[in-house]
């Protein structure tokens, strides 16, 4: 009687039908980004902070792709720094790996900028000495292997312990004064170009909820 009492205090263990449709899944992309309200909340604390502590060599800073310092105002070069961090949204770390990549890479691109050198913050699940090396070395090899394509070599980074495989990117880049590009200023008639398919996020995010065809992913 003990046990049949106890045994129904134990809480109800979940269909893989109800892990999958009826718990909601946090995104782990560039979804996953605190919400704009309290971002811009934020990032205007922070501005009103610098205003008392001006840098002239500060060409962009918060609120674009990148952040733009000069290097040189003879030879008009910049450096260009940017970070992203995302969550595990692919069952193989190694394609993890080169997704992550991409992502952070788009956003020195997407300022006309060329990429040089990576530091890399990973986070690894808890697990033994040979799970959680295995992770980590197909994680960062995917990760040096999309960075390689695109001329930028890892340098440095850190690593951790945590709940998901996570990794983040650090990306430093240069480029020419008149080559910078910023967000905004679009005029009618001006071209769109893209690199890449639209509707991945849409693709990854039904594969979360295990609704992606295979083909799909």
């Amino acid at each position: 009687e003990l046990y049949d009492s106890k045994l129904k205090e134990l809480p109800r263990v979940l269909k893989k039908t109800d892990a999958v449709y009826s718990t909601r899944i946090r995104c782990g992309g560039c979804g996953s980004k605190v919400g704009n309200n309290s971002l811009k909340r934020v990032l205007e604390t922070m501005k009103s902070e610098k205003k008392n502590h001006p840098n002239s060599n500060i060409l962009i800073d918060c609120g674009d792709d990148d952040a733009a310092i000069t290097v040189s105002r003879d030879e008009k070069l910049a450096n260009v720094h940017t970070v992203d961090f995302i969550k595990i949204n692919v069952m193989d770390p190694f394609v993890f790996g080169k997704i992550a990549a991409n992502n952070a890479l788009n956003d020195i691109y997407a300022m006309g900028a060329v990429p040089m050198n990576a530091l890399a913050t990973a986070v690894v699940p808890y697990g033994g000495e040979n799970q959680t090396a295995g992770s980590l070395e197909q994680l960062m090899a995917g990760v040096i292997s999309t960075l390689r394509e695109n001329g930028c070599e890892l340098v440095g980074g850190h690593s951790s312990e945590g709940q998901e495989l996570s990794v983040g990117l650090t990306i430093n880049g240069e480029v020419s004064f008149d080559k910078l590009l910023k967000k905004g200023g679009m005029r009618a008639g001006d071209f769109i170009v893209l690199t890449k398919p639209l509707g991945t996020g849409t693709i990854l995010k039904a594969d979360m909820h295990g609704r992606a065809k295979y083909d799909w992913v």
